[in-house]
């Protein structure tokens, strides 16, 4: 049995960004083949995959008998099985395509950038790959609860105010769906102080009338700024 080329393809639940990458492929005299690969995490240290495996012996129409399980995503990840077991007397060219699949894939919660402002309307969102909740959503500091958001929610979306008890500083969101608790997922969060908009009216106020005043001139002539507001002048000096 001659290996001629391994073609490579991954699948999940949905279209995600993650890659398999094959590293090495081997086979022996006796058919054994070899498989080195990798699988790129997605998001989280929890993702699980099984490892399917099809030929061109059949067009790639059914993956063949031998599997991998409950295959962590990561590197140096090896397939080895005996071709002559898995396609009988075929002794010619093959071509193999691997694919993973997602058995267990933790909630994906949407990046937070600028993170959340207390005491304002917030919106934090997520991917849920196997169900459709309902959720909780929590705020932690470590290990420590400080704000449950809100729980029960049917939809992938939280929209609410962070109370104004909380202090500014670093904390996670945990997104926990009800019916199965493993696939909940932290994601870190700094919490700030939202800035009073009243101090940027007031200069966002004296920069634009200062600007009107000093451009207030017309054609291309200089600016004149103008101010009604002076002191009287002096009087006469008295005579003696």
């Amino acid at each position: 049995m001659k290996l001629l080329s391994l073609i490579l393809c991954f699948t999940c639940f949905c279209a995600l960004s993650q890659q398999v990458r094959v590293n090495d492929y081997t086979i022996d005299e006796s058919g054994t083949v070899n498989v080195d690969f990798t699988i790129a995490q997605s998001h989280s240290s929890r993702e699980i995959y099984d490892v399917l495996f099809y030929s061109s012996v059949d067009n790639f129409s059914d993956p063949i008998a031998f599997r991998l399980e409950n295959v962590k995503a990561g590197e140096n990840k090896r397939a080895t099985f005996s071709g002559s077991e898995q396609f009988g007397g075929y002794n010619g060219p093959l071509q193999l395509k691997l694919v993973a699949q997602a058995t267990i894939f933790p909630i994906k919660i949407s990046p937070i950038d600028k993170g959340l402002k207390i005491g304002k309307t917030n919106t934090i969102s997520w991917m849920d790959y196997h169900g459709s909740g309902p959720y909780d959503v929590s705020l932690y500091q470590g290990t420590q609860l400080k704000s449950k958001l809100a729980s029960g929610i049917s939809t992938t979306s939280y929209t609410g105010e962070i109370a104004k008890s909380l202090v500014k500083g670093n904390y996670s969101i945990l997104v926990t769906p009800s019916d199965d608790r493993f696939l909940s997922e932290q994601y870190p969060v700094t919490l700030k102080k939202a800035i009073n908009p009243l101090i940027f009216v007031g200069a966002a106020a004296l920069v634009g009338g200062g600007a009107f005043v000093a451009t207030s001139g017309g054609g291309g002539d200089p600016p004149v700024i103008t101010d009604t507001n002076l002191p009287d002048p002096p009087g006469p000096p008295s005579g003696n």
